[in-house]
């Protein structure tokens, strides 16, 4: 045999002790994956992750809901550099988890395995950030990103505790102009916590019809600026249900209102609305 035939050789026996070597490594690791000691476990997640077993990928999902936070970031850190497409619903919903840090690998995660929505996974991650800058901040991002994925997660966060935080969310459902956002914002403007003005401004640019009975009920509030925006949104949604009770608006004594709610008839171009509006000329 010549020196290249038992170079070959040695190779090929290298390549399987190699092979070997990782699946017994493999299956020690998945043992140690069910260690009821958490530093075992995540110590555990990273060999497998680095190892990129394929194997270890359905026992590496189910560690994202280890109790142990630092055991479920090494889960979700793993999945990412093994890049397992059944591994991508899993962590999306870690996008929400418990401790931030664990929110931020399952993004990183995520965009690994689908790049051109690494933007999108990290702002739905951001969305749960202690700091109320970065959330507002991951609420600005998801409303330029325009993906159908960020309604749900903007609809809950109409929950957070920051005013200014549901406010950016009110302002981005009426961006996003999604009809599954209706109900949950028409439900705000009774909502002593949120501006009533900027949940009208978002059902007019959702031009929401079963939004014109609450908007028409907000008409008869004494803030000037949640009369306007209510006047103006019921002019984006042109129905004609709101024409009468726009009418009487026209005797208010703020000019201001009576210009929003003259703009909005106009909007709704009803007949019915020509001689009052020529009697306020």
């Amino acid at each position: 045999m010549n020196k290249m035939g038992k170079s070959t050789i040695i190779q090929k026996i290298a390549t399987f002790v190699f092979f070997i070597v990782v699946f017994v490594s493999c299956e020690s690791d998945l043992d140690r994956l069910d260690s009821d000691d958490a530093k075992i476990r995540e110590e555990a997640a990273e060999a497998l992750g680095e190892s990129k077993a394929a194997e270890a990928v359905q026992p590496l999902i189910a560690k994202l809901d280890d109790p142990v936070w630092s055991v479920r970031l090494a889960a979700a850190k793993a999945l990412g550099q093994i890049q397992a497409k059944e591994a991508i619903q899993p962590l999306i919903s870690k996008l929400d988890d418990s401790y931030q840090d664990v929110c931020i690998e399952a993004a990183k995660a995520l965009g690994q395995m689908v790049p051109d929505k690494g933007p999108l996974y990290l702002a739905l991650a951001k969305l749960h950030d202690s700091d109320e800058s970065v959330r507002m901040r991951a609420v600005e991002a998801l409303e330029k990103l325009k993906a159908p994925e960020a309604i749900q997660p903007l609809i809950a966060k109409l929950q957070d505790s920051k005013s200014g935080v549901r406010q950016a969310v009110i302002q981005a459902l009426g961006e996003l102009k999604a009809p599954e956002a209706i109900q949950p914002l028409i439900a705000k403007l009774k909502d002593s916590g949120c501006r009533t003005a900027y949940v009208a401004e978002a059902l007019g640019k959702l031009k929401a019809l079963e939004a014109v009975q609450p908007l028409i009920a907000e008409l008869q509030e004494l803030d000037i600026d949640v009369v306007i925006a209510v006047a103006k949104a019921l002019g984006e949604i042109q129905s004609p249900e709101a024409v009468e009770p726009l009418i009487a608006k026209l005797d208010s004594s703020e000019k201001s209102i009576r210009q929003a709610v003259a703009k909005a008839l106009g909007q709704i171009k009803s007949p019915e609305a020509v001689e009052p509006l020529i009697a306020k000329l």
